[in-house]
């Protein structure tokens, strides 16, 4: 038992003043033993001061009075049930609780406390005991690093009366999991799900082609290097936002990808190791499970004596002011070095690993907050995907919150109904695994279908589409008419679902990118993961309260798209739009070309294509003069220097990462300067907006719009689809008409009348013409336009048929 000792500290308020104790000091001795730090003050402080021993203390629920306890060892503190704790605030030397009341000082060594949730001093065995991080992950806050600012917790917490001993996992089995040290772990009990993802795309970062018409056949499946048999040749990424992954640092790309560091096997050389040996075990417990089934999940590159350590580098041009901004200071720098340097990897394999950044063991000095629970709680907690723990990857492709996906942002974790109604809990509440989880084709779980046209690899052979999800089918509106031209499921065969219901995108209040411009930077403490740097200007729109109107374009559910090391000789080009060009650095003119990386295959003829709705994004990459292909830059060498030259010189290999100057460039940031032999090409790319579905009074077509939203001829819009240009103008090639008076058109509309009689110029408005000749003659679409639709069973014949 402890020996308590007392200090009291009288104060004379008055002298008719009955004396107040304003103060009072109980000594601990050296032993170890139990105390009810309760306040027996009827004013002021009491306070607890130790000498020693592991004591057990108890915060009463009908706390007296403020109490702070100072205490260096390791000891315990009981929370019993029915205590109430407010206004927590937690720092690495204490925290303080609000407690009926009375203020809580914890002093000393805190973070070496148990803290027993529902505990009894007298039973222990009794209650739940939290680490101090842990204790303040339940608060909602996390523990600062030593002389920070305290961290205020978010949320008041109730002991329950009810306490619960040990794991609280939903999943009773997790809770065998008493100490989590990587995705090993998981794989322990789960080998078949890990072998099922090791060939996914979500791991390898690639797969099959089948719906990329411009990847040679003999090429291995379109991965990353090095996941390839050996020998084989790939198709490397390389797009419109940054570039390639090839020249930069791999813990930025790899940060998402559920790899824990290491590359992963090509799936075919996996395929012929001995399932029971430890190569093939190895390369499973690369495969990270928590990065989709934990929403709070956070790893950091391997911070222990026993990880690859970290390299200094220098952010150039930029220093700090006053307020600890970056600012642009040409020829200063600022050195970044221990954790907040690059991450080394293997010299000879490249590789190396995460480790998870639990609230208890992320180290201070780390440019990332932790989880705000435990590396263990992470593991015996974990769940079946959330839109939330999809989006914590996808919503932040491209560099930032919606900045890639037009369709998609943190928002759609808990989106409003006219943000996107299927996911929105007001609609159907779905989650993204709800409609992309698949088998593969060998029977394999944790597959994914659907692929946006800008990406190279598939995960499944089946093409996902509204009609082949299993919710609806393509005549979804009941209404199925072959010459009816308000029949919105004819409309459905050349139309997609997506066109008419989600009429516009970037709805998130982050908006999406643009277009992006990298002789524009600008200094930026977001950059290189948290790091500092500089970013390209990225134009956004969306924002606030607005919206974007999609670009409309023929998809078959093919597409061309770029790869690095291919020739620019025969790529399809878009006109630069004028807006962008005024806005990009240099000199660029409304009109010049601008290569397509990302193209939909499919036009008006196409028996399989159909209208889509696209997200146009423009850039600026470089062109090596000599090969004409695109150069893959150092978005790292851009991040630290500002200089795109810079960037394009170490993509070249003229320059190594990381150097002091440059061997070709000046380096200053925004400058136009170009290495030898290269020069500076815009870049375009289409993107599939899927997600994003309003309430059907929003569609266009519906009774809010008007068929006007689509044809210019009719009541509604404001029209949005530019069907001449797609299209749907007036006959330019030869007549199709079976026993025609007329043969050449050329788009004129009087010769394309007189093909079957006399010129009739009256009543020749969109709706009149078509009810006369397609209802009710069923005349094909070839009569007046340059495609057919020979599945419709319409005629080309010259004679009038009967009403």
């Amino acid at each position: 038992m402890k020996f308590i000792f007392f200090l009291f500290v009288w104060t004379v308020l008055s002298m008719s003043a009955l004396p107040t104790i304003a103060d009072e000091t109980i000594y601990l001795d050296s032993g170890s033993g139990t105390v009810t730090i309760a306040g027996n003050t009827r004013d002021g402080l009491t306070r607890y001061t130790d000498f020693g021993g592991e004591d057990v203390y108890t915060i009463p629920t009908d706390l007296a009075s403020d109490v702070e306890l100072i205490d260096n060892q390791t000891s315990t503190i009981i929370l019993p049930a029915g205590l109430s704790i407010q206004n927590a605030r937690f720092a690495t030397e204490g925290v303080n609780w609000s407690v009926n009341g009375h203020k809580v000082t914890l002093l000393g060594q805190p973070s070496t406390f148990d803290y027993v949730f529902a505990g009894d001093a007298g039973d222990s065995n009794r209650g739940i005991r939290h680490t101090f991080a842990e204790t303040a992950a339940l608060f909602g806050a996390t523990i600062p690093a030593a002389g920070a600012l305290p961290v205020e917790g978010t949320v008041p917490v109730t002991i329950s009366d009810t306490p619960v001993t040990g794991c609280t996992s939903a999943i009773p089995e997790h809770c065998n999991i008493t100490a989590y040290t990587g995705p090993e772990v998981c794989v322990a009990c789960h080998e078949g799900e890990a072998r099922d993802m090791h060939g996914s795309v979500h791991y390898q970062q690639g797969g099959a082609y089948d719906y990329t018409t411009n990847i040679p056949g003999y090429f291995a499946a379109a991965g990353e290097r090095p996941a390839k048999a050996a020998g084989d040749l790939v198709a490397t990424g390389i797009n419109t936002y940054c570039g390639t992954h090839e020249n930069s640092p791999r813990f930025t790309c790899a940060g998402c990808h559920v790899g824990n560091g290491r590359f992963p096997m090509a799936q075919s050389q996996f395929e012929l190791l001995d399932p029971a040996s430890a190569e093939a075990h190895a390369q499973l417990a690369n495969i990270d499970c928590l990065t989709c089934h934990q929403e709070v999940y956070k790893r950091f590159p391997d911070w222990t004596a026993s990880g690859l350590g970290f390299s200094n580098f220098s952010l150039l041009n930029m220093t700090e002011d006053l307020d600890g901004q970056l600012v642009r200071s040409d020829g200063d720098s600022i050195l970044r070095s221990s954790f907040s340097g690059i991450p080394k990897v293997d010299p000879v394999t490249a590789d190396f690993q995460f480790l998870p950044a639990g609230s208890d063991t992320l180290p201070a000095g780390v440019p990332m907050t932790p989880m705000p629970i435990t590396s263990l709680q992470a593991a015996q907690n974990v769940h079946a995907t959330t839109r939330k723990s999809c989006l914590s990857c996808h919503a932040g492709a491209g560099g930032g919150d919606g900045t890639k996906r037009g369709d998609m942002a943190k928002e759609n974790a808990n989106p409003s109904v006219t943000l996107d109604m299927h996911m929105s809990p007001q609609g159907a509440d779905l989650t993204c695994s709800d409609c992309h989880s698949t088998v593969g084709n060998n029977g394999e779980g944790h597959r994914m279908r659907g692929r946006g046209l800008d990406l190279r690899p598939n995960d499944v052979a089946e093409r996902f589409t509204c009609e082949t999800g299993g919710c609806h089918d393509n005549r979804p509106h009941d209404d199925f008419s072959n010459t009816d031209g308000a029949s919105r499921d004819k409309h459905a065969m050349k139309v997609a679902c997506q066109t008419c219901h989600i009429p516009a995108y970037a709805k998130a209040n982050v908006g999406t990118e643009v277009a992006r411009d990298w002789q524009d930077p600008h200094p930026s403490a977001a950059a290189c993961n948290g790091r500092g740097g500089w970013l390209p200007r990225e134009d956004k729109g969306g924002l606030g309260a607005a919206s974007l109107i999609p670009t409309y374009a023929w998809f078959d559910g093919s597409s061309e798209v770029l790869y690095l090391e291919e020739s620019l000789d025969g790529v399809p080009t878009v006109p630069l739009d004028a807006t962008v060009a005024a806005s990009f650095a240099g000199n660029f003119n409304a009109g010049d070309p601008a290569y397509v990386l990302g193209q939909p295959n499919g036009d008006v003829s196409s028996t399989t294509a159909k209208l889509y709705p696209m997200k146009p994004h423009w850039s600026k990459l470089a062109r090596n003069e000599i090969d004409n292909k695109l150069v893959g830059h150092s978005t790292f060498e851009f991040f630290r220097s500002g200089s795109f030259c810079r960037a394009v010189a170490v993509g070249l290999g003229l320059d190594e990462p990381n150097a002091l100057v440059s061997s070709v460039c000046t380096g200053t940031p925004g400058d136009l300067e170009m290495p030898p032999n290269t020069s500076i090409v815009p870049v375009f790319t289409y993107q599939t907006i899927n997600h994003g579905v309003e309430p059907e009074d929003n569609a266009l077509g519906g009774d809010a719009r008007g068929c006007g939203s689509c044809h210019a001829g009719l009541s509604g819009g404001p029209r949005q689809l530019d069907l001449a240009s797609l299209g749907y103008g007036l006959r330019t090639l030869p007549s199709a008409v079976i026993g025609t008076r007329v043969t050449q058109l050329n788009g004129n509309l009087d010769a394309i009348c007189t093909q079957c009689h006399d010129n009739e110029r009256e009543d020749r408005d969109f709706s009149g013409v078509h009810e006369r000749h397609v209802r009710k003659e069923g005349k094909d679409c070839a009569a007046c336009h340059n495609f057919s639709r020979p599945e419709r069973n319409l005629a080309l014949s010259r004679r009038e048929q009967d009403d």
